[in-house]
């Protein structure tokens, strides 16, 4: 039986996109990640699913990676098409073992809703 982390790993190999991190006070690093924009359906799904503060926006991009990789919220994101991206939240997702990391990302730049 395969293992979570490697089931995904195989996935972000085959349709992951090069994505460039920066961590605050770091070095930059590149790995394979999905990055998707959250769309209208999936905000309609989370409707009612926390305060005002707390719901999904539009303009978020949710990242998922393997699960050996570094985010944290404040982190800097460049994706393979160059959108800059800021890491808003990020967590490890297990599933019997880390299975990969989830991470909610904002636009950053020229025409971005919010910028930090």
């Amino acid at each position: 039986m395969m293992g979570a982390a490697r089931f995904f790993d195989r996935i972000v190999s085959r349709y992951g996109q090069e994505t460039t991190i920066t961590p605050a006070g770091g070095e930059a690093f590149t790995l394979r990640a999905l990055v998707q924009p959250v769309r209208s359906k999936a905000k309609a799904a989370t409707e009612g699913a926390g305060s005002g503060l707390g719901q999904l926006d539009v303009s978020d991009t949710v990242l998922l990676a393997p699960a050996d990789g570094k985010l944290a919220a404040g982190d800097g994101v460049v994706s393979d098409g160059g959108k800059r991206y800021r890491v808003r939240r990020a967590e490890r997702i297990f599933a019997d073992e880390a299975a990969y990391v989830w991470a909610l990302l904002r636009p950053e730049g020229e025409g971005a809703p919010w910028s930090s």
